[in-house]
């Protein structure tokens, strides 16, 4: 990508009515090689009990969390939150800026390790808390099992273990044959089949796969609007073949069995983004671990109604409140 094209992608935060920007924040260059990455810092004072590190799924950005930043804040957390490469505020990787790819996944762990290493770790207050959701979750694991590892607890959000399969289309060995032919070609930077430039947010609050709530459903869409050039839209066969590839290694069981940070996982009951049984697969293999399925939920835990968001708050406050007293 080159200067002009970057200079396309914002690089601030926007806010509505609906969807205000919490109190105190910062923006960060992260420091390191590789492309621009965009990142928000809530600092906290003196007071903070530690600090929240979020991890956001594919397609999302900084501002679809402010509620959660606000949730935080108000428990007493400095919170740092990051776009991904080729996303949201982020530089985007190819000409066509509403194509979500990436070449290998090892590019988001460098994403993550440029700001833990360059923005959070021994700058922001102790314990430090991982909080990823979907992709972000997965992005996380991967971090989690690498001994260099600073964080304290790791809180998932209904992660990408595997694609669920009304999502991929077919058989996941098919889905992955098929995309490691087209990158072979040279075809990787194409939308996946059927793919397109439409997020979800274009789609009718009745046919959504996210949340129940309308609230947070068109508070999402309004952002969307104001901020088209925050949003992507399908994925790229390879980010596809990429995604299933990272999948694979850390399916596997010894991988789990590496991650020794005290870990909760929330998984949706009615997920159709992500498989849900695949999560509590690799619960089952983590040393320290505790999997709470929210009933009825779709999988944007965070974006859902008020019963649901408020079963995890109190699902992390328990779990979280022996770092913050230790602290």
């Amino acid at each position: 990508m080159n200067k002009d094209e970057a200079a396309r992608v914002p690089m601030d935060l926007k806010a509505t009515p609906l969807n205000p920007i919490p109190y105190g924040v910062t923006l960060a260059d992260v420091p390191g090689d590789g492309p621009a990455i965009r990142c928000a810092i809530w600092p906290g004072d003196d007071a903070a009990i530690g600090t929240v590190v979020l991890f956001v799924g594919r397609s999302e950005y900084i501002e679809r969390y402010f509620e959660t930043i606000a949730d935080l804040r108000r428990r007493g957390y400095a919170v740092v939150i990051f776009d991904w490469r080729g996303q949201g505020g982020s530089e985007r990787l190819l000409p066509d800026p509403r194509k979500g790819h990436i070449a290998t996944f090892r590019a988001y762990d460098d994403d993550g390790l440029r700001v833990l290493n360059g923005l959070v770790y021994d700058k922001l207050p102790r314990p430090y808390i991982g909080f990823g959701h979907s992709m972000g979750g997965h992005i996380l694991l991967r971090l989690a099992r690498r001994p260099d590892c600073q964080l304290s607890r790791v809180v998932l959000s209904a992660p990408m273990m595997e694609i669920h399969p009304t999502r991929l289309g077919v058989p996941e060995r098919i889905g992955y044959s098929f995309a490691q032919t087209m990158r072979g070609m040279g075809l990787g930077a194409r939308y996946v089949p059927g793919g397109s430039a439409v997020s979800f947010e274009s789609l009718e609050f009745e046919d959504n796969p996210l949340t129940h709530d309308r609230t947070r459903f068109d508070r999402n869409r309004e952002i969307a609007t104001i901020a088209p050039d925050l949003g992507v839209g399908d994925p790229t066969i390879a980010w596809l073949g990429a995604a299933i590839a990272s999948m694979r290694e850390l399916q596997r069981p010894e991988m789990a069995r590496r991650i020794l940070i005290p870990t909760l996982c929330c998984v949706a009951e009615n997920d159709r983004i992500v498989a849900t049984r695949a999560a509590e697969r690799f619960c089952d293999n983590l040393p320290v671990a505790r999997c709470m399925t929210m009933v009825r939920a779709e999988h944007e835990l965070l974006q859902e109604t008020d019963a649901i968001r408020s079963q995890f708050w109190s699902a992390f406050d328990a779990f979280c409140q022996q770092d913050a007293i230790a602290a």
